[in-house]
């Protein structure tokens, strides 16, 4: 069932989840994630998904890996996640 909301951006980037693969609990966890994100900051993440859909699932993926590692209490796989988005911002800033 899709899921909508008032903040217009915020619906945007709930519209953009709607149609992507991503199983419904994916899409519920990434919404009630970006939910929290200023309006600002929010804008430059639905121009990102709605130009490369690609970005989705690299955040859902990183998004699932920090709860593994948070849940687990591994500070190896913490650190690795760090590395993987420094590295990403790189090559998005080259």
């Amino acid at each position: 069932m899709p899921i909508s909301f008032n903040n217009s951006d915020l619906q945007k980037l709930i519209d953009i989840l709607n149609e992507c693969s991503l199983s419904d609990k994916e899409k519920e966890n990434l919404i009630l994630l970006f939910s929290k994100v200023s309006n600002e900051d929010l804008a430059p993440i639905v121009k990102l998904f709605s130009e490369d859909k690609a970005w989705i699932y690299k955040i859902n993926q990183n998004y699932k890996n920090k709860n593994t590692a948070l849940n687990n209490k591994d500070s190896e796989l913490w650190k690795k996640i760090l590395e993987d988005e420094e590295f990403e911002l790189k090559k998005i800033q080259a």
